[in-house]
C-alpha cells in the first residue's frame, strides 16, 4: 500500500512537471521487494525500509508517467494545420484475451495480445507494435471468441492522452490494463490448429458463459436480464449501458462494475451450505476450487475480481493447512506479488480503488475490533451493519 501511494504521487508530480524527467530504472521497481528485508534487518531499520519502498514507488510512478506520455499520437504538417492521428498498418497474429463486447451498430471491441508482427503494409512513420504488446481492438461484423488466435491487418494508433488537465486519459486507462495500442480492423481469420488455451475457451468457457446469459434472458424481462448480466458477469453492451444509466445518474454506477463485493457474495453462497452441514475447511474448499477460477475467467478477469478471488483463495488455503490468516497482511502480499509481476497494473484506477477500499475496511475493522461500536446491543448491531 505504501508503494502504491508513492507510485500514484510520483505519477501526479511527473505529469505536473514538478519532478524532472526520471529514466526508467529497474531499481525503482525492485524497491517493491524491500519489505523482504524486514525479516532479516534489525527492528530499528523498519522506517528506513518503508522509506525506500515509498521512494521507489515515487520514482517508478514518475518514470512510468513520463514513458507513457512520451509516445506521439498525432502529427501536423505545419503548426496551423489540423492535427491527425498517426496510424500504421501491420499484419499481425494475436490472441484475443478478453470477452468481446458489443458497441454501436454492429461494431465490437476486445483486448488482444500480439503474438507475431509482419512487415508494415502502409501508414506514417509511427512507433511500431511489437510481440507481446497489448491492443484494444475495434472491429465490425462477427467477432472472434476469447482465447482464439486470429490473424488480421490492423490499423494501429497510439492512444490519446488527456487533452485538458484532469480530463480522461485514455492512454493511462489502457496502460493500466497492459494495452499499449488501439487497433481497428475490418476482417480477421482464425488461425487453424488451436492450442490448449483456445480449445479450453471454445469447448468449456464459451458454452458455459452462453448458457448463463441465455438462462438470464429466459428468466427475466429484457431490461432486468441486461442489468443482471452486467452485475453478475460484467457484460457491456448497449442494452446494459441503457439499463444502467439511471443508476449512474444516482451515483451508483459502481454497482455495475464487477468487484470484490460480487466475489464475496459468491464465496458466501458456495461456503454457507458446507458450514451449515458442519463440514470442515478442507471439505468446503473443494467446491470453491471448482467455482472461483471459472467465475474469474467468465467475468473477464478484471483486477478487482482477481484481487478478491486471490484473497478468498488464500483464506481457504490457510484453513485447509490449519493456519489463521491475517487479511490485511494477505492484501499487502497480493499487491506486492502483482507489482513484482506486472508493475504497470498500478495505473489501473479500478485496481487502486479496490486495494485501497479493501485495505481501508480491514484497517478500520482492526481498529474497532470488528466494527464493534457502542456497548448496547441495538447500537452495536446498527453500527456493525452500517460499517
Amino acid at each position: 500500500m505504501i508503494y502504491l501511494a508513492g507510485f500514484g504521487l510520483g505519477g501526479r508530480l511527473s505529469c505536473a512537471a514538478v519532478l524532472p524527467a526520471v529514466p526508467v530504472n529497474p531499481a525503482a521497481r525492485t524497491a517493491a521487494l524491500a519489505p523482504v528485508l524486514l525479516a532479516v534487518l534489525p527492528g530499528g531499520l523498519t522506517g528506513a525500509v518503508w522509506s525506500v519502498v515509498f521512494g521507489g514507488g515515487v520514482l517508478a510512478g514518475a518514470s512510468e508517467a513520463r514513458r507513457r506520455q512520451a509516445a506521439v499520437s498525432v502529427e501536423a504538417d505545419r503548426p496551423w494545420t489540423p492535427a491527425r492521428l498517426l496510424t500504421v498498418r501491420y499484419p499481425v497474429v494475436m490472441r484475443v484475451t478478453g470477452w468481446p463486447s458489443a458497441g454501436g451498430g454492429d461494431r465490437w471491441r476486445a483486448p488482444a495480445r500480439i503474438l507475431l508482427v509482419g512487415d508494415p503494409a502502409s501508414g506514417a512513420a509511427a512507433p511500431a507494435p511489437r510481440t507481446g504488446h497489448g491492443v484494444w481492438l475495434s472491429g465490425k461484423g462477427p467477432w472472434p471468441l476469447a482465447g482464439e488466435v486470429v490473424t488480421a491487418a490492423v490499423d494501429f494508433t497510439v492512444p490519446r492522452v488527456a487533452t485538458i488537465p484532469g480530463g480522461f486519459d485514455f492512454r493511462k486507462f489502457l496502460h493500466g490494463r497492459d494495452l499499449q495500442w488501439q487497433g481497428r480492423l475490418t476482417g480477421w481469420k482464425k488461425v487453424p490448429h488451436p492450442d490448449l488455451t483456445a480449445r479450453l475457451a471454445g469447448d468449456l468457457l464459451h458454452p458455459m458463459r452462453k448458457y448463463l446469459l441465455d438462462s438470464l434472458e429466459e428468466t427475466f424481462p429484457p431490461v432486468e436480464a441486461a442489468m443482471t448480466a452486467a452485475v453478475l458477469l460484467g457484460v457491456r453492451n448497449p442494452a446494459s449501458r441503457q439499463a444502467g444509466r439511471p443508476f449512474a445518474d444516482l451515483g451508483l454506477a459502481h454497482l455495475f462494475a464487477v468487484s470484490g463485493l460480487h466475489v464475496g457474495i459468491l464465496l458466501g453462497i458456495i461456503l454457507l451450505p458446507g458450514k451449515l452441514m458442519g463440514l470442515g475447511p478442507r471439505a468446503r474448499l473443494f467446491p470453491l476450487v471448482l467455482t472461483l477460477p471459472a467465475y474469474v475467467v467468465l467475468t473477464g478477469m478484471p483486477g478487482s475480481v482477481i484481487r478478491a478471488a486471490s484473497l478468498g483463495g488464500l483464506a481457504a488455503a490457510a484453513g485447509f493447512c490449519g493456519r489463521r490468516m491475517d487479511p490485511l497482511g494477505a492484501i499487502g502480499l497480493l499487491f506486492w506479488a502483482g507489482t513484482v509481476w506486472n508493475p504497470v497494473q498500478n495505473l489501473d484506477v479500478g485496481l487502486q480503488l479496490s486495494y485501497l477500499a479493501a485495505g481501508g475496511i480491514l484497517a478500520v475493522s482492526r481498529l474497532t475490533d470488528g466494527f464493534r461500536i457502542g456497548s448496547h446491543r441495538p447500537v452495536r448491531v446498527l453500527g456493525t451493519g452500517l460499517a
